[in-house]
C-alpha cells in the first residue's frame, strides 16, 4: 500500500520518516501481505492435497482471495468469496466474486451463501478447503435457521440500536445460522480445513 498523495506531504527529512513509518504500517496491516506470509509458511503443509478451495467472506475477503490466487499452485479447484460491496476492479481469475450487504444481511447474502455451500459437495480427505474469514463475515454468510431473512434482519437492527457489542451479536448470529457455531466444519467434513482469520476487533 502507497500514500497516493505523498509528495505533496513529504517537505522534509522528517516527513519522510513519518511517511515511510505509515506506509509500513499500512503495509503490514495489509489483508495480502499477512495471507502471502501464512500461505508460505505452510507450503510444504498445502502440497499435500489433491485439490485446493477457496472460500471466504468478510470486508478483507478480497484482498485475501487475491493473495491466495496468486499463491497456490495449478492443483486447485477455485472458489467464492463474498466480500462487502466495494471491490472497484476484479483482478480475481479463478474465485468468484458475489458482493454481500454489511451489517444488516440481505438476500444477495443468502444467495451468496449458497453458492459458496454448493462448492462443498462431493469432498473427500484428499480435498483442502482454505477459509478466508474477516470482519464483517458473520453478515456476510448467511443461512438463516428457524427464522426468515427479514427477521433475522430486524433482530440485527435491534441489536445494533441497543448498544449490544459484537460478541454478543455474533452469539446471537450463531444460534439463528445453519452456518455458523461450528456447522461449517460439519460441512466441510470430510476434507480438511484451513482457517486463515483476520479480525477488526479490539483484543482479538
Amino acid at each position: 500500500m502507497k500514500i497516493l498523495n505523498r509528495p505533496d506531504l513529504e517537505r522534509s527529512e522528517k516527513h519522510r520518516l513519518v511517511l515511510d513509518v505509515l506506509e509500513e504500517g499500512l503495509k503490514s496491516a495489509d489483508p495480502y501481505t499477512s495471507t502471502i506470509e501464512a500461505l508460505s509458511s505452510l507450503a510444504e503443509e498445502l502440497s499435500k492435497y489433491r485439490r485446493k478451495i477457496v472460500i471466504g467472506f468478510g470486508k478483507a475477503s478480497y484482498r485475501m482471495a487475491l493473495a491466495s490466487e496468486r499463491f497456490l499452485d495449478e492443483i486447485w479447484a477455485g472458489g467464492i468469496i463474498v466480500p462487502k460491496g466495494s471491490v472497484k476492479e476484479n483482478e480475481l481469475k479463478k474465485i468468484r466474486v458475489y458482493e454481500g450487504t454489511h451489517p444488516i444481511p440481505s438476500q444477495i447474502n443468502v444467495e451468496a451463501t449458497k453458492e459458496v455451500l454448493s462448492l462443498l459437495s462431493d469432498l473427500t480427505e484428499e480435498d483442502l478447503v482454505i477459509c478466508l474469514i474477516s470482519g464483517g463475515g458473520s453478515a456476510l454468510f448467511v443461512q438463516p435457521d428457524g427464522v426468515s431473512l427479514s427477521e433475522k434482519q430486524e433482530i440485527t437492527r435491534l441489536l445494533l440500536s441497543c448498544g449490544s457489542n459484537i460478541h454478543e451479536i455474533n452469539c446471537i448470529r450463531k444460534h439463528l445460522s445453519t452456518v455458523k457455531g461450528g456447522n461449517l466444519a460439519r460441512l466441510i467434513y470430510p476434507a480438511n480445513g484451513l482457517c486463515l482469520i483476520l479480525s477488526d476487533v479490539v483484543g482479538d
